[in-house]
C-alpha cells in the first residue's frame, strides 16, 4: 500500500473507502471520532489478509475496539471473502447480514456446502459459517437488516450518526428463500460454490448519516420487475430517510439491472462521488453503462482499470503447451484498488476530495474495450 495512503483521517473528517481487485468489494466508512464501519470484505492477495484490514492497520486504527459495525451485505464469494477474519479480530463490533438469512432453510443449505469441504477458505457459505461460529462461541447476537430498519445511532457525547439498511424488503426475504428452497444438494455433491440466485433479493443497500453528509451504499442491488423489490421498492418507501447522499456506491459493479434512472434523481444529489468496482468474470462495468454513470457524474471512478483486471498473457504455443500439461492453468491476480472520499462532517456536500491508489482510476479511464 502506498505511503500516501497510510494517511488518517481527523476526527471530524469522514472517509468512504472503497476496495476492488476485479472480483471483490469491500468498503470501509470512517464516522468520526475513529470509529470505523466495514461493508463486505475482500481479500488483498498481496498483503494476504483482508483489504479492510490492511487499510486500517496501515492507518493505525486499533481495529479491535475502534471497528463499531461489521456489515455482510450478501453472501456471494467476491463480497465475503475474508468476513470470519474481519469479525474475529474487530471484537467490539456488531455484526449484521440480511434478515433472509434468519431462516432455516438458508442455514441448512450452506451447512450441506460447508460439510462436504469442497472449496478452500473464502467461499461465500464457508465464510458465513465460520461467522455465526464466531458469533455463537462469543454469546453474540447477529442484527439483521431489513428495508428501513436503523442499525446504528451514535452514542451521547460523539457526532451525530445513524446508520439504517434500506433492503431486503419483506417480499424480497420471501422470493430469497423461495428461490433456495430449489437448491439441492447431498453430501458428497462436486459442485465448488452454492449457485447464485437471480435476481439478488437478499442483498443490504445501506444509508449512513453524519451530519449534513449523507452516503448510499447500493451493493449488489437490483432492480426488478416488482414495485414492491428492488430499487422501485426503496425509492418509493415511505419510511426511509429522505435525504439526498453526495456519495454513492454504485451498485452491481456498473451492470444494467442495477442502475435506475430516480436512484439518481430521488436519492443522489446533482454531480455525486461515485464509485464502483468492476467485475472481471462478467466483463462490468460495459461501455453503454459508463457512458450512463458518466452523463449523471462527472467525479466517477473505478478501483481497477479494465486492461489491468482483463489481461490475457500470450505466449508461445509450445509454452502454452507444456503449462497446461503440468499445471494447468496460470491465474494473474490484479492488485486491490483503492478510491478514498473525504470531506469534513460540516462541509459543503459538494465538497469531497477523491484520491486513487493501487491502479484506481476515473471512470472515463475505465478503458473498457470488450
Amino acid at each position: 500500500m502506498e505511503v500516501s495512503a497510510r494517511t488518517k483521517p481527523h476526527n471530524k473528517q469522514l472517509e468512504v473507502s472503497v476496495f476492488g481487485p476485479g472480483r471483490g468489494e469491500s468498503i470501509v466508512v470512517h464516522i468520526g471520532n475513529d470509529k470505523w464501519v466495514i461493508i463486505d470484505s475482500c481479500y488483498d492477495k498481496d498483503l494476504g489478509e483482508p483489504a479492510a484490514l490492511a487499510y486500517l492497520r496501515s492507518i493505525n486504527v486499533d481495529i479491535r475496539r475502534n471497528v463499531v459495525l461489521i456489515i455482510s451485505t450478501h453472501w456471494h464469494d467476491d463480497h465475503i471473502r475474508g468476513l470470519s477474519k474481519c469479525v474475529e479480530e474487530c471484537e467490539s463490533a456488531s455484526f449484521c447480514c440480511s434478515e433472509a438469512f434468519n431462516k432455516k432453510s438458508f442455514f441448512e443449505m450452506i451447512s450441506a456446502y460447508d460439510v462436504n469441504k469442497i472449496t478452500k477458505s473464502g467461499s461465500g457459505t464457508s465464510e458465513i459459517v465460520n461467522v455465526f461460529n464466531l458469533l455463537s462461541e462469543r454469546g453474540e447476537s447477529v442484527l439483521k437488516a431489513i428495508a428501513d430498519r436503523p442499525l446504528y445511532k451514535a452514542g451521547a457525547g460523539e457526532l451525530e450518526c445513524a446508520i439504517v439498511a434500506l433492503s431486503p424488503s419483506d417480499e424480497q426475504v420471501d422470493a430469497f428463500h423461495f428461490d433456495i428452497a430449489g437448491i439441492k444438494i447431498k453430501v458428497g455433491d462436486s459442485r465448488k460454490r452454492a449457485p447464485s440466485c437471480s435476481p439478488n433479493h437478499s442483498c443490504v443497500v445501506t444509508l449512513i448519516q453524519v451530519g449534513e453528509q449523507s452516503i448510499l451504499l447500493g451493493a449488489d442491488h437490483e432492480e426488478t420487475t416488482s414495485p414492491n423489490t428492488g430499487w422501485t421498492a426503496i425509492v418509493n418507501s415511505t419510511l426511509r430517510p429522505k435525504v439526498k447522499c453526495s456519495v454513492y456506491k454504485v451498485a452491481h459493479h456498473g451492470s444494467e439491472n442495477g442502475h435506475v434512472d430516480a436512484v439518481w434523481e430521488e436519492m443522489l444529489i446533482d454531480q455525486p462521488h461515485a464509485v464502483l468496482t468492476p467485475y472481471r468474470n462478467s466483463k462490468l462495468p460495459k461501455n453503454e453503462m459508463i457512458e450512463e454513470i458518466l452523463k449523471k457524474t462527472e467525479t466517477a471512478y473505478s478501483t481497477a482499470r479494465n486492461s489491468d483486471i482483463n489481461t490475457n498473457v500470450k505466449r508461445d504455443k509450445v509454452v502454452d503447451k507444456m503449462i497446461k500439461e503440468t499445471v494447468g492453468k496460470i491465474k494473474t491476480e490484479p492488485k486491490t484498488g483503492h478510491v478514498r472520499i473525504r470531506n469534513r462532517v460540516d462541509g459543503d456536500i459538494n465538497a469531497w476530495e477523491s484520491e486513487l491508489f493501487s491502479g484506481a482510476c476515473h471512470l472515463r479511464h475505465f478503458s473498457c474495450m470488450q
